[in-house]
């Protein structure tokens, strides 16, 4: 008799431990569905974005410009505010968000008083996510700059749309700001946009460059220093462009034969052309050896990194504060006109 209790016994053992396991499974699969895997977190200045796996995409902290993208203008939120789902990737920047679905339509929210929302509000800022018309094809690439926003699509268009003020999108000086997407058109298929601070370069796939913008330093490299209103082509170079990098004053490219080209201001010898007078078109600069990895420009002062290591420099290598200070940025001896090797010892 005791046998049988025994028996009994561990069967309602078995039963009960196999029914805590099955709950204990069930509550862990729930809570695995409730709360996915955080996918990708983006930021904005003062505010955060979650897009999680399934879509969802949650923001928290700051709703200045209506940044949550809730459709209110309360203050800000230190927990995590539901905005939508069906999301695929989403861009955050000079405090406009952009949001792609998964069918490919685009959303903005945020700040627009550059009409850099492109929804074709006037308003001085969208706080809930608004549906931007006027892009076919599916968005490969979103670029923002000083308010102007520029798309590629996979099918090699580009739109752009935002701050015009200085014909950075190719548009008149009547206007300063377009607040809906326009097609580049006339140029051929768009490969690559590479943006300075007032201008927009774009490289075509036949590897034409055109540019737009401010050109008080002749920094577009057309052969003048008027500004451009209108793309307009960049000759004086030869192979593929692989990258371009461009600040106010200058700008730099590098192509796929191993060379670098550049042109504009060249007060401090900044081109690496062997002289301190400024360029309208692009220069070949010489007195490099070896494979160019990439370029970093500063101000005045030019870094190349080359493929074995090495590091060539050239540019203005002192400082002005109340009394001439030399502080040797170049990693050596003297102000430079042309590339050299900086060398390391140790």
């Amino acid at each position: 008799m005791q046998s049988k209790k025994f028996i009994l016994s561990i069967c309602l053992f078995i039963l009960t431990a196999f029914f805590i396991t099955a709950c204990s499974d069930s509550n862990d699969n729930n809570t695995s569905s409730n709360e996915p895997k955080t996918a990708k977190i983006i930021m904005n200045d003062y505010t955060r974005y979650a897009l999680f796996p399934d879509g969802s995409l949650f923001a928290w902290g700051s709703n200045q410009y209506g940044l949550l993208g809730s459709g209110s203008d309360a203050v800000n939120s230190e927990k995590p505010v539901y905005i939508t789902e069906n999301i695929k990737e989403i861009f955050a920047d000079d405090n406009v968000t952009y949001a792609v679905t998964y069918d490919n339509v685009l959303y903005a929210w945020g700040y627009n008083d550059y009409g850099q929302t492109g929804t074709g509000s006037d308003a001085a800022y969208i706080n809930i996510p608004t549906k931007v018309n006027g892009i076919t094809g599916n968005i490969k690439e979103l670029i923002t700059n000083r308010y102007s926003v520029y798309v590629l699509t996979y099918d090699n268009s580009l739109y752009l749309w935002g701050n015009n003020m200085d014909g950075q999108l190719g548009f008149s000086a009547e206007n300063p700001i377009i607040n809906t997407p326009q097609k580049v058109e006339n140029i051929g298929a768009v490969k690559n946009v590479y943006t300075a601070q007032f201008a927009t370069f774009i490289v075509t796939a036949d590897n034409s460059l055109y540019t737009s913008g401010a050109n008080n330093y002749s920094q577009l490299g057309v052969g003048d220093w008027d500004d451009r209103y209108a793309f307009d082509k960049v000759n004086g170079y030869t192979g593929n462009i692989n990258k371009m990098y461009s600040n106010q004053y200058c700008t730099y490219m590098l192509t796929d034969d191993n060379s670098l080209y550049d042109w504009g201001s060249n007060a401090y010898g900044e081109l690496g052309l062997g002289d301190d007078i400024n360029k309208f078109s692009p220069e070949k600069v010489n007195g490099i050896t070896g494979t160019i990895k990439d370029i970093f420009a500063n101000g005045t002062q030019v870094y190349l990194l080359m493929e074995d290591g090495s590091i060539y420099s050239w540019g203005d290598n002192s400082f002005i504060v109340d009394i001439a200070e030399y502080y040797g940025l170049l990693g050596r001896d003297g102000s430079n006109y042309e590339p050299q090797k900086i060398l390391f010892v140790k």
